[in-house]
């Protein structure tokens, strides 16, 4: 029997076939700790991450290395630069994983 990779998002939750799951709450708390300049619990799924911290391409190169580590899935420059908020960086994020 061939091994197909299944995927279900369903509101804010990434179900993979092996039960392993990526949260918006999980998402935000590693964004959260990435970044020391972020207050715990500040940012919320419709938080426009380009205003809630320092924006720039060192932390555009952070949160990519951030995804890439704890999801295993990439994510580029472009995904962030179309992406408004966290919510958007979570879906994008995890529709690749």
């Amino acid at each position: 029997m061939r091994s197909f990779k299944f995927n279900y998002l369903c509101q804010n939750y990434l179900i993979t076939k092996n039960n392993a799951t990526m949260t918006i709450e999980d998402f935000i708390r590693n964004i959260e700790t990435e970044f020391d300049d972020i207050e715990p619990g500040k940012l919320k799924p419709e938080s426009v991450f380009r205003e809630t911290f320092e924006w720039n391409s060192i932390n555009a190169l952070i949160l990519i290395a951030m995804v890439k580590t704890e999801y295993g899935v990439t994510i580029n420059a472009e995904d962030i630069q179309k992406s408004k908020t966290i919510n958007d960086l979570f879906t994008i994020a995890s529709s690749r994983a």
